[in-house]
């Protein structure tokens, strides 16, 4: 499993997301969704972000990445209703263990010179909790435009 991890952040990476869906676990929906966006697939992408949703209906990132194709398309119902799914789940879900995670790997990259697999890490996790902050702007601002502008 870790080896298929690896290779499959190595595809990733070099943008084989042809690569990515065959090494992809059968059940890894959220993966094979994104992957599909980056492929511009958008129809197989919105397919997997619901199958990820069936799976676990509290899914965030698939909450999250769906509201935003929806308002791409200018199918603002939708993605208000997957805006509105997300900020409610994102009062719930906190950034503690991450942001924990993250100073504890400062402190130990100042004690210790890390490797570049370490420091990688360390960075995967700063832009994982970038990722979630910017969503939360995003769809403040756009839960404010749908509600001036379209609802009603």
């Amino acid at each position: 499993m870790f080896k298929n991890f690896i290779a499959i952040g190595k595809a990733s990476g070099a943008g084989e997301w042809g690569k990515v869906l065959e090494l992809a676990e059968e059940d890894d929906y959220v993966l094979k969704a994104y992957t599909y966006e980056q492929l511009e697939e958008i129809e197989n992408a919105k397919k997997y972000y619901y199958l990820a949703l069936e799976d676990d209906e509290n899914n965030t990132v698939a909450i999250k990445q769906i509201s935003m194709i929806y308002a791409s398309e200018k199918n603002h119902h939708k993605a208000y209703k997957y805006v509105q799914a997300g900020l409610k789940l994102v009062k719930y879900e906190n950034n503690y263990g991450m942001k924990f995670f993250s100073f504890f790997i400062d402190i130990l990259k100042k004690i210790l010179h890390p490797s570049y697999s370490f420091r990688k890490i360390r960075k995967d996790t700063k832009d994982d909790i970038e990722y979630s902050n910017n969503w939360i702007t995003w769809a403040l601002k756009y839960k404010d435009w749908y509600e001036k502008n379209i609802q009603n």
